[in-house]
């Protein structure tokens, strides 16, 4: 089985060779003519194909480094550039599937002119991956990285008697510190200020999950404990958020990073399905960061 991803990009003039070159194996005729310094974005042409899966948005950065192709006979073309060049392009001759990438693989976090990584480069390349293996597809069921600076729409923010509730636009000013980048949810203890207290919950829309047979929630966060006495959870409800079932918790601790909560035994199967994120800091106590939260199924 033939399984590939080449990135296409002039290197000083070097481009890709041999075999995979001359047995038209490529999606893409490959010059080394260097485009840069115009943003460019993603354009959907097949936007039900599974290598858009998850893909909301692609921002080529400040200088969008990609190169002048065209696409090579037998190729499809599932997404191009805003100045019409090709993005993504796929080819599937006998020996399995080949996906063609026209951009530089690493994101602003690497180098602050490359395409954003606050955009779906990442979700791009894996994608591209995955269907070139032949691997199982995931659902993902919805992706929110928290950038409008408000409440997303179907989401609700619930106060349990505190004196604050989550925010999206930074109150205390602290920035994100999720290992996410632009914008993010925030349940903020030290910016509602003193003889405060907070219990507050983010919850997501309701999602059916009948037809799942496994589902996950990922999401980036910063926990920021005072004294031992904050906590935060992930919380379950299969009706509609009536009842509630704790998936991950928290607690006296300070933890920072990318989570993956399981919830299969949860929820899997379920078709009224609602996850909360929950902080409670019983004084004037710190915060909870959130971003890029993510639900993704498999059948």
């Amino acid at each position: 089985m033939l399984g590939g991803v080449p990135a296409c990009l002039d290197t000083g003039g070097w481009v890709i060779g041999g075999r995979v070159v001359t047995d038209g194996y490529l999606p893409f005729t490959i010059s080394p003519s260097l485009i840069m310094g115009v943003p460019v974005t993603l354009v959907p042409d097949l936007p039900a194909h599974p290598i858009l899966n998850g893909v909301s948005s692609f921002n080529g950065g400040a200088l969008s480094f990609h190169v002048d192709v065209a696409l090579t006979g037998g190729a499809t073309l599932v997404a191009h550039w805003t100045d019409d060049e090709p993005l993504v392009a796929t080819k599937e001759p006998a020996a399995g599937k080949i996906v063609g990438l026209n951009f530089f693989p690493p994101s602003s976090d690497v180098f602050g002119g490359n395409w954003e990584a606050s955009t779906d480069g990442d979700w791009l390349m894996a994608n591209a991956l995955n269907w070139a293996s032949g691997g199982e597809w995931p659902t993902v069921l919805f992706s929110e990285g928290f950038e409008s600076g408000a409440l997303p729409a179907g989401w609700n923010n619930v106060n349990n008697g505190g004196d604050c509730v989550w925010a999206f636009n930074d109150p205390g000013g602290v920035g994100n510190l999720t290992g996410g980048s632009g914008g993010f949810a925030m349940a903020d203890s030290d910016a509602c200020g003193m003889g405060t207290t907070m219990d507050t919950e983010l919850r997501t829309p309701v999602m059916d999950l009948s037809g799942l047979g496994s589902v996950s929630v990922e999401f980036d966060h910063d926990f920021n404990d005072l004294g031992g006495l904050d906590t935060v959870r992930v919380d379950v409800s299969t009706n509609g958020g009536g009842i509630w079932t704790n998936a991950w918790e928290i607690a006296g601790v300070d933890a920072n990073g990318h989570v993956v909560v399981d919830i299969t035994a949860l929820a899997a199967g379920q078709a009224n399905v609602v996850v909360r994120f929950r902080y409670i800091a019983p004084g004037w106590d710190w915060w909870w960061e959130v971003d890029n939260v993510i639900v993704i199924g498999n059948p």
